[in-house]
């Protein structure tokens, strides 16, 4: 839990930062309700539970609504509460900061908690490796005509020491998207994997890591073979850095096996000490620079007082679309971590970041919207299965976010574009669309949820929507979920092609209360897709 003092510096910030609510208007028997209950009784999932709630953009007015006050797990979709989040306490202009320092012959590198430093996809993009980045800081370090450096400290104290959530699965503790969350990331927190077979079936594969390092202790057990797959898994051992390769190669992999690290903010400074020391840099008994973690008792300058070497910066926009067209965990859980230090001025934790979650969507919504207190906040990512939210309130929230022209394009821009990139790119195949879909999908053991936007370009008409579906068993016919998730976006997007045209028709053309599609047939002109940043 978070200290009293965390809740009461939150208490008084929030005073000063959050936004009026606005209130929840309902209007029911509508036809795009009646069609949305059409569409859950004709699924045929079973005994699942389905929630899903469509609401306007623009007035608030709840347009479809079923089992829409209930409590679902909400997988990914909560990355939608912490990146929102993010964009209002941070604010879209927002950098994380990684600095480089000398304090009395200590290279310090001060951690801001940026997911992306040294992002193995981020790199590739800017066509440099791991050992680039860290020759380049290295090199930085030279320039400024450093030439004995004792130690190099990492200050990760931005945030906690709580690596792992407690609720996560322990036996996917190995896997990627349970990466270790730390003020100082790195390589995504990950160790990459690269085999390739021996002359000789029966012999050793030759593996090679990134990041690369002598005291990385890796022990082969795989084996190169002739005939079948190449088909390669590690484990580590608990709290250390050694790992094990078990499988069997054919061929060289062509993308590599990842695994994660333990006390990625270590493994990072002492790659640089290694480079330092490499480069000519030692200590003043000629050995060379050796690394550790910041502890309790180091003080140092501030960033004014500070002799600057060298400043990572990421810009938020980054970090968005990672979190949400990758839905990268790690990525969400340093936000939410981020979120608690910068409200208290404390080590962000998974505790004061959620409370500074819960009062956000207080102060953006009101305390009914989550249908009386069932709001559950236990990490950012929607990893955990404590995580409760109802759909109401991921509509609602949606709704307030794009009403808001400060936070609108930030959050609407980190969602990917249905059938086109990210998570959603294989989505919506068969779906002809008239509007562009910007959405958040979400999938742990039996759950797969579907949150987002139906927005119509041309005439700024947005309407927000959460359909979350729990309790899927093996039983339940494979790809329901997702088609129910489809089939009410479908229904929305022509609901909007409709109510569109209505309202460019006179009055006296109009069948019903939200319009019918105009004489000749035709969809309407949509405007293309906004270029990304």
């Amino acid at each position: 839990m978070a200290r009293a003092g965390d809740i009461g510096t939150m208490a008084a910030w929030l005073l000063a930062a959050c936004a009026v609510s606005s209130p929840v208007v309902e209007v029911r028997g509508q036809p795009l309700d009646r069609e949305v209950e059409s569409l859950v009784a004709q699924s045929k999932l079973g005994p699942v539970r389905v929630g899903i709630c469509v609401v306007d953009t623009a007035s608030g007015r709840v347009l479809a609504e079923h089992n829409a006050r209930d409590s679902f797990m909400p997988a990914s979709n909560m990355k939608l509460l912490t990146s929102g989040a993010a964009v209002l306490v941070l604010s879209p202009d927002f950098e994380f900061r990684t600095t480089l320092f000398m304090d009395n012959g200590r290279l310090v590198i001060k951690g801001a908690g940026d997911p992306a430093l040294a992002d193995p996809v981020l790199l590739e993009q800017m066509h440099m490796g791991v050992d680039g980045l860290v020759r380049a800081l290295v090199d930085g370090v030279s320039a400024k005509g450093v030439r004995e450096v004792r130690e190099v400290i990492v200050d990760d104290r931005v945030f906690d020491r709580d690596y792992i959530h407690p609720s996560w699965p322990k036996e996917q503790l190995n896997q990627w998207y349970c990466a270790e969350v730390s003020g100082l990331n790195f390589h995504t927190n990950i160790l990459s994997v690269f085999a390739s077979p021996a002359t000789r079936p029966g012999s050793t594969p030759s593996i090679r890591t990134e990041p690369s390092a002598d005291w990385i202790e890796l022990t082969n057990k795989s084996q190169t073979v002739s005939t079948g797959s190449t088909s390669i898994w590690l484990a580590r051992e608990a709290a250390a850095n050694r790992f094990t390769v078990f499988g069997s190669v054919r061929a060289a992999l062509d993308k590599p096996v990842e695994v994660t690290m333990h006390e990625p903010a270590l493994v990072f400074g002492r790659l640089v000490a290694d480079r330092l020391g490499a480069a000519g840099f030692r200590n003043t008994d000629g050995t060379s620079p050796r690394a550790r973690l910041a502890d309790e008792k180091d003080e140092f300058p501030t960033a004014a007082q500070a002799e600057t070497l060298a400043v990572v910066r990421t810009p938020l926009n980054v970090v968005l679309e990672r979190c949400n067209v990758s839905s990268h965990n790690l990525y969400a859980e340093s936000l939410i971590k981020r979120l608690g230090h910068e409200a208290t001025g404390q080590p962000g934790s998974w505790a004061n970041g959620a409370a500074v979650l819960r009062m956000q969507l207080n102060a953006k919504l009101g305390p009914d919207t989550d249908g009386g207190g069932s709001t559950v906040v236990a990490d950012g990512s929607g990893l955990s299965r404590e995580n409760r939210v109802t759909p109401l309130l991921l509509a609602q929230w949606l709704r307030a976010m794009h009403a808001d022209k400060a936070t609108k394009d930030a959050l609407l821009e980190s969602m990917p574009v249905a059938g086109e990139e990210g998570t959603l790119k294989k989505r919506f195949r068969g779906k002809k669309l008239g509007h562009e879909v910007r959405a958040k999908s979400g999938f742990i053991n039996g759950v797969q949820c579907l949150s987002g936007y139906v927005v119509d370009h041309d005439t700024d008409r947005c309407v927000a929507f959460s359909v979350l579906i729990n309790d899927i068993t093996p039983k339940t016919p494979f790809g329901k979920a997702k088609e129910l998730h489809e089939s009410v976006v479908a229904t929305i997007d022509k609901w909007l092609t409709r109510t569109s045209r209505s309202a460019a028709e006179p009055a006296t053309s109009r069948n019903d209360s939200e319009g019918t599609a105009s004489p000749d047939g035709k969809k309407p002109r949509t405007a293309a897709s906004p270029a990304r940043r």
